[in-house]
């Protein structure tokens, strides 16, 4: 059964459109991955009767992310695209972001050091609990 984001449409967390926000989750799927991986609408069924942050933000830390970052291999640029990461200006919204920051690879690493390859990436913990955050996904900020 392909995901039916149409059922999700009442159903709304401190003012997340759900329906919308799966809907835009599913196309960019579609866009970098295909339309086989898309996230079904259960996933955020439970919202109907509990319609909170908090279990919002456990649906994503337990389920949404760790399907994407599957789907990806761990590909965090393309997992934080999924979530619209990449058109957000507020980093603190970002549910993916860099573990290190300039400062913290010239203390550990020393100048002369250049990193080449891959970046690691870690969860943003506090966007989960954020509204703004899953907004975000959907609206440009």
């Amino acid at each position: 059964m392909m995901p039916q984001h149409e059922l999700l449409k009442d159903v709304e967390v401190e003012g997340i459109d759900i329906a919308k926000l799966l809907k835009t989750i599913n196309q960019r799927i579609e866009l970098l991955y295909d339309r086989e991986h898309t996230v079904g609408h259960s996933f955020f069924l439970p919202l109907k009767n509990e319609p909170s942050i908090e279990r919002l933000g456990r649906i994503f830390e337990l389920e949404i992310l760790p399907l994407l970052e599957e789907y990806f291999f761990e590909d965090w640029e393309r997992v934080g695209q999924v979530l619209g990461d990449h058109l957000k200006s507020e980093p603190s919204l970002k549910f993916i972001e860099e573990k290190f920051t300039d400062a913290s690879v010239l203390t550990l690493m020393g100048s002369d050091w250049s990193q080449d390859g891959i970046r690691p990436y870690q969860r943003n913990k506090a966007a989960l609990r954020n509204p703004e955050a899953y907004k975000g996904i959907y609206e440009v900020q």
